[in-house]
């Protein structure tokens, strides 16, 4: 009994530790990236861009800006290639957002 208490409560200790890991703010500064984003995203997409409602770009919260929304930016920014709007990757860019995105789409 004492165990099986005792399993309970360190399974609760780690799923605490699981969801408050998951919510912290993390930094995007992945090097290869991180100026794609900033160059062709920011403008539209910051807080004060004219599409934030759409998806909202902050490189100070790497869950919820990139992690969260990654299938979504796949799909557009490589499948379709409907984003950015008004310009286009160059062939580096998409390698280098594909080769990000393969590779887990590292927030460092």
């Amino acid at each position: 009994m004492k165990l099986y208490l005792l399993s309970i409560g360190i399974a609760g200790l780690l799923g605490s530790c699981q969801k408050n890991a998951s919510s912290e703010k993390i930094a995007f500064t992945n090097a290869s990236v991180k100026p794609i984003f900033e160059a062709k995203c920011a403008s539209c997409h910051s807080a004060s861009g004219s599409n934030s409602g759409d998806w909202l770009y902050d490189a100070s919260d790497y869950n919820s800006s990139i992690k969260s929304p990654i299938s979504k930016l796949y799909r557009s920014v490589y499948t379709d290639k409907s984003m950015p709007r008004g310009t286009s990757l160059s062939a580096s860019e998409l390698q280098a957002f594909k080769t990000w995105y393969d590779a887990g789409y590292p927030a460092n």
